[in-house]
């Protein structure tokens, strides 16, 4: 009859340190929770731009980041893409069916190209004084009639005729959705390209990877004037938020890259700069990472889709003194790592 006493309280320690384990998880997350706040931009942000030292936004307004807060400026309604080049920052209003292209400040953009539905704007964000393109569309015809427009002062000239929608520009490369990459210069399709999906682009310059293009299904691509290299490894899919990130205490910058794994493993990951492709999640490579909790990260940001990363300049954010970003989310509205966390921008 002992034995079996004994036999049951051993049974019965290892049940209650068992069920102690399970719960660590559950006691982690509960302590890492973060309250959420309400979004001071709502919605779906568009993609964050910097103009004159400046950042901006619309949804639906134009919202300006300057002296450490947000607010609403003056600009026509409806505004829901923006770019910024040749020194000026260009806004997509969209009412309907109707789509107009306007200048902060100024008027709007003559369109007389027969491609009256401008889907997007463009611009390598990289260089100030870079061009804008327009993706554009004809309302009347069948899907596959899209166009490259560039704007030239007060008006679109037309560049090239596509096959998909324009979606994104980097240094001397257009990038559609599915109709390839195309040479700026000679407006010819890159070797290879046209067998992916891409979801983003960006120029790393000074970095030696150079262009990299992203997918929808989880590749990366380093970019050059003859040829499509995909680089191996395990990659989440990815949404086309793409930004470079920089740091003096590290001597080397990140890319950051919006993903999307499954329904809380969102948010975005982070790839250094030095030539071997390799991802991580935020807060893995503490002190070496955006983050300084990779719990608070899990229970914040990673379980939102993001559409547009940015890094504010020259900024502590908070105790960690780490730099302020910025995140537009699909449906969440605008974020930022401030106070050592994720959460909605105030």
């Amino acid at each position: 009859m002992k034995q079996i006493m004994k036999q049951v309280r051993l049974i019965f320690i290892l049940l209650i340190f068992l069920s102690s384990c399970a719960q660590d998880p559950i006691f982690n997350m509960i302590a890492n929770e973060i309250e959420p706040k309400d979004p001071k931009i709502k919605g779906s942000p568009s993609k964050l731009v910097r103009f004159n030292d400046d950042i901006y936004t619309a949804n639906g307004k134009l919202w300006k980041y300057s002296d450490s807060n947000w607010s609403s400026i003056g600009a026509p309604s409806n505004i829901y893409d923006i770019a910024a080049g040749g020194n000026e920052l260009y806004l997509l209003s969209v009412s309907g069916s109707n789509t107009t292209v306007y200048k902060l400040g100024g008027g709007s953009i003559w369109n007389s190209t027969g491609y009256n539905m401008i889907q997007g704007l463009y611009s390598d964000g990289a260089k100030p004084d870079a061009p804008v393109y327009a993706g554009a569309k004809r309302s009347s015809s069948d899907s596959s009639d899209y166009a490259i427009l560039k704007i030239t002062g007060d008006s679109f000239e037309f560049e090239l005729a596509i096959n998909s929608p324009l979606a994104g520009v980097a240094d001397s490369y257009f990038a559609t959705a599915t109709s390839g990459i195309y040479n700026r210069s000679t407006l010819t399709l890159i070797t290879g390209s046209p067998v992916y999906s891409i979801a983003g682009i960006i120029d790393t310059k000074p970095a030696t990877e150079g262009v990299i293009a992203v997918t929808g299904n989880g590749r990366i691509l380093k970019v050059t004037a003859n040829s499509i290299e995909e680089k191996t490894g395990s990659y989440p899919s990815f949404t086309g938020a793409l930004a470079i990130y920089k740091r003096d205490d590290m001597n080397t910058p990140f890319l950051l890259l919006g993903s999307k794994s499954g329904i809380y493993d969102l948010g975005y990951r982070e790839m250094s700069l030095d030539g071997n492709f390799v991802l991580s999640n935020p807060g893995d490579s503490i002190p070496y990472s955006t983050v300084s909790d990779r719990d608070k990260y899990r229970s914040t940001l990673a379980k939102c889709a993001v559409n547009s990363l940015i890094q504010v300049p020259d900024s502590t954010g908070g105790p960690d003194g780490l730099p302020i970003i910025f995140a537009s989310t699909q449906k969440d509205g605008l974020w930022s790592y401030r106070n050592n966390e994720w959460n909605a921008e105030e």
